[in-house]
């Protein structure tokens, strides 16, 4: 597992842990572009999720939309009915399926989201900040690295 980010003010992705890559050779990387679609689970359906991640996921064939968690409404059932629903983060990092958790909730649960993610064999995209601190960062990127 790799936590990236994308370097400002260039074409490069960073990928902690490894050297820094261009942005088109991420893209253009047969693994994922000639393998299955990765299974996804949405981390919330705010509007973000409603907006961006989850139309995003939904239309790209490398990606198969499996599970967001919504707590309390029932918005994203009636857009995307054969998505899995969860009303809490938690319970849907338990499904084994999910390969890639999109971490789309508010920055303070950045952190607590991700390492759980992380210790449960997901792979992980945070939208920004990464985290609140320096050392919740460092903390995340050594878990990815150690569980890649």
């Amino acid at each position: 597992m790799a936590i990236a980010s994308k370097i400002p003010e260039s074409d490069g992705l960073e990928i902690y842990g490894k050297s820094t890559v261009s942005w088109n050779e991420v893209q253009g990387n047969t693994e994922i572009v000639e393998g299955k679609p990765i299974s996804v689970g949405l981390a919330a359906y705010g509007m973000s999720g409603q907006l961006f991640h989850a139309p995003f996921i939904y239309t790209n064939p490398h990606f198969k939309l499996i599970a967001i968690t919504e707590r309390s409404k029932n918005l994203a059932q009636q857009r995307y009915p054969k998505t899995l629903i969860y009303r809490d983060v938690e319970t849907m990092l338990t499904n084994d399926a999910i390969e890639l958790v999109v971490i789309n909730t508010p920055d303070s649960t950045h952190y607590e989201y991700a390492k759980k993610a992380l210790l449960a064999g997901k792979h992980v995209i945070l939208e920004k900040p990464l985290t609140q601190t320096q050392a919740e960062a460092e903390e995340l990127i050594d878990i990815a690295t150690r569980n890649s």
